[in-house]
């Protein structure tokens, strides 16, 4: 059970990783037309030319703009469109709200073990104690094999 633990730890690392390099797109909202219609038109793409490239009608690039728009669009047309434009659509899942400043406090909240180990790692440092870098050292055992299933 406690090698499942660890591995979840590391992939906590990572995505915090991930997410601390995407924190600064934060602020950028999707506009309110959508960004295939944003980055078509600063393209100055025309909807046929879009359409062509799908072997698709401007009708149905009309309708995926909208659909993004209005939330509506699924990853795979939104994936399409961006190709279609030569554009490749890059998304992640970011912490939302006050106590998920990262995915590891965000999994502390649901998960007892990962609360308790985080929390205790805590007093530890406090008391001059701590091992420190507790995700690293699992990542490096991790890469160098020491860690079996």
């Amino acid at each position: 059970m406690i090698i499942k633990q660890i591995y979840q730890l590391i992939r906590l690392k990572h995505l915090d990783e991930v997410a601390a390099k995407v924190e600064v797109l934060r602020p950028f909202q999707v506009p309110p037309q959508g960004w295939l219609r944003i980055v078509r038109e600063a393209l100055s793409l025309p909807l046929r030319a879009v359409a062509e490239k799908l072997k698709a009608s401007p009708q149905t690039i009309h309708a995926f703009e909208r659909r993004e728009a209005a939330g509506t669009i699924t990853v795979a047309n939104l994936r399409k469109a961006a190709e279609a434009m030569n554009c490749e659509l890059v998304y992640f899942l970011v912490p939302k709200g006050p106590k998920a400043k990262s995915f590891t406090k965000l999994a502390a909240t649901h998960s007892g073990f990962l609360a308790d180990l985080l929390a205790t790692e805590h007093s530890m440092q406090l008391e001059g104690q701590g091992v420190g870098g507790i995700e690293e050292r699992i990542a490096s055992a991790a890469k160098a094999g020491e860690l079996r299933q």
